[in-house]
């Protein structure tokens, strides 16, 4: 039997199974061994003390064995107690008895146990509750069980830390030490899905703009798709370049490069190191006086963002000019666009990755950082990287207590976008299984869809009162709670009427773009649950069901939710998986 998976990192502490002789010998994380085995025996109801070194409250053991760790049972008539482990562990019993009490004794290797395997899931549940109790997020909600690499992920960086950064700008003592990225090629040739040449012309042609003396461009392509990403590093004798650094990757496109290119030269323009608001200014200067400032009119209202979100702006201005496309502007919209937009860039992400340099993939990618750009999803384009894009993770949320309407609206969203949730409704979380990308789509859509509906809310219940006249606060209770629950319902219709669009467009012309990155995702969902009940099975925990509640229908809280049909509420049923022990 092989092991199950072990880590080290708080969010995914599992036991570490093995066969055994008579039964499963499990070796568990040194920080939580021990509450993990009291609170396991504790389920049988037995009075427990694990000793991980000799103790002056139990001066009766006299001899400690190396690299073990003892296990004291209080002793209750018959054999009952012992049941969990199996005959090998029983063969020979120590026993310590003060007054009428008698305590046996047990010993392991250091931090690990042998037992039935029936009991085995019982000890792992057991350690995923006090692991629980110790590693939570900023909100209270327990840290993923299956993390993506966070050391990969590009993060949002602070308005502060953006003007302590020097990385882009740098002195020639630099450029001594400076390697390329590991797997990157020179791009010395016309093999490029952007040529060599398209890029140098770009360069020449910023340099003789800033009227700046000939410096040297050094070309590399990244061995990783980065979702269209291009790093760039320049580098200075005394305030003059002397040369530039640019790393693009396979599905970059010339509106992303050229990003980059003009990111750099700002550098060198503004003097600056950093990315700070005199540094931006300097950007959207210089790319207005190259491009056409029409097309970076929209990107001045992100001023006081991160520069990364910037940057998105920056290349979808040039990739409209490029394209001879109107100026970008950013969208408004309602959640029913929303819903389809997000479902777009994750099958244009599905297509990217699964035809990474070639010109479909390099199309799907520059649509789906368009459409995050021109939609206000640049957060969650920036925190997706192809190294964890693809990779199956979890991720808790906490929505709040009672609040069922949020806990419906939690599992429509997440089934939209092919990931798989549970909830916890006595802690008010929800656990989201499912791709990395997949699982960002859903909480990005998600916070859209609970703002909507609260701030709608407020709205209708104003006007509610003031048509009402005098009203109980149990009647404004019974008013919101139908409200958003209608909302939820119009929200949810429309999510399936979109769905139902792209399944039948597909099937209509399988040959189109859009079709085969739709045949790409469809089984999403169902990996996504095959992937919970492994995980599950690894903690020996599974879950059940919880029962639909019926509400009063609220015309304006459908309306709210834009659907067209009116249905008259949820009937009673069994419906969606909850968390369980």
């Amino acid at each position: 039997m092989k092991p199950t998976l072990v880590t080290s990192e708080p969010g995914e502490l599992l036991a570490l199974v093995q066969a055994y002789p008579g039964g499963q010998k499990v070796k568990l994380p040194p920080e939580l061994a021990k509450p993990a085995v009291e609170r396991f025996l504790s389920l049988f109801h037995v009075e427990a003390v694990a000793l991980e070194e000799p103790s002056v409250d139990w001066p009766e053991i006299d001899e400690w064995p190396d690299g073990g760790w003892c296990l004291l049972l209080r002793a209750t008539k018959g054999r009952a107690m012992l049941r969990m482990f199996p005959a090998t562990v029983l063969g020979k019993l120590d026993a310590i008895q003060r007054g009428d009490a008698i305590f046996i004794c047990l010993w392991f290797p250091l931090h690990s146990i042998v037992l039935g395997k029936s009991h085995v899931r019982h000890l792992q549940r057991s350690l995923e509750r006090v692991k629980e109790e110790r590693y939570q997020d900023e909100s209270g909600a327990p840290l993923p069980w299956v993390s993506p690499d966070a050391a990969s992920v590009p993060v949002v960086e602070t308005l502060e830390e953006e003007a302590a950064s020097a990385a882009c700008w740098e002195s020639e003592d630099a450029l001594s030490s400076f390697e390329p990225p590991e797997g990157s090629q020179p791009i010395d040739g016309q093999d490029h899905p952007v040529s060599r040449e398209k890029i140098v012309n770009e360069f020449e042609r910023i340099r003789e703009h800033l009227g700046l003396p000939p410096f040297e461009l050094s070309l590399y392509r990244g061995a990783s798709n980065k979702n269209g990403f291009v790093t760039g590093r320049v580098f200075a004798r005394q305030g003059t370049p002397v040369r530039m650094v640019l790393t693009t990757c396979p599905n970059a496109d010339l509106a992303e490069i050229s990003a980059t290119l003009v990111h750099e030269f700002a550098h060198i323009a503004s003097g600056m190191g950093g990315h700070d608001l005199a540094f931006k200014e300097a950007l959207l200067n210089l790319a207005a006086a190259l491009y056409g400032d029409a097309y970076f009119v929209a990107a001045r209202d992100y001023l006081k963002e991160s520069f990364r979100v910037l940057d998105m702006w920056l290349a979808t201005g040039i990739r409209a000019v490029l394209r001879n496309q109107e100026p970008p502007v950013a969208k408004d919209f309602d959640e029913s666009l929303t819903a389809g937009v997000v479902s777009r860039i994750q099958k244009m992400r599905a297509l990217a990755t699964d035809q990474p340099g070639t010109p479909e993939g390099i199309t799907a990618t520059g649509i789906a950082n368009t459409q995050s750009t021109l939609f206000g999803l640049g957060s969650y384009h920036l925190k997706l990287n192809v190294t964890v894009d693809e990779s199956m993770v979890d991720r808790w949320l906490n929505i709040g207590k009672k609040v069922r309407w949020k806990r419906e609206l939690a599992f429509d969203v997440a089934s939209f976008c092919n990931v798989f949730a549970l909830a916890r409704p006595d802690r008010g979380w929800m656990h989201f299984f499912g791709k990395y990308r997949d699982i960002i789509a859903a909480e990005y859509l998600l916070n859209v869809c609970l703002e909507h509906i609260e701030r709608q809310c407020n709205k209708h219940i104003a006007q509610w009162k003031a048509e009402q006249g005098r009203v109980s606060g149990g009647q404004v209770r019974s008013e919101k709670v139908s409200f958003c629950a209608s909302a939820v319902e119009g929200i949810s219709d429309k999510m399936d009427r979109i769905r139902e669009m792209e399944r039948a467009q597909a099937k209509s012309d399988p040959t189109t773009t859009d079709a085969r990155a739709f045949q790409l995702t469809s089984k999403d969902l169902q990996q996504a649950e095959v992937f919970a009940t492994e995980e599950h099975k690894k903690r020996g925990m599974g879950w059940g069901s919880d029962s639909s509640h019926s509400y009063h229908h609220n015309e304006s809280g459908y309306e709210a939710g834009q659907a067209v049909e009116l249905r008259s509420g949820v009937n009673s049923g069994k419906v969606r998986g909850l968390l369980g022990g």
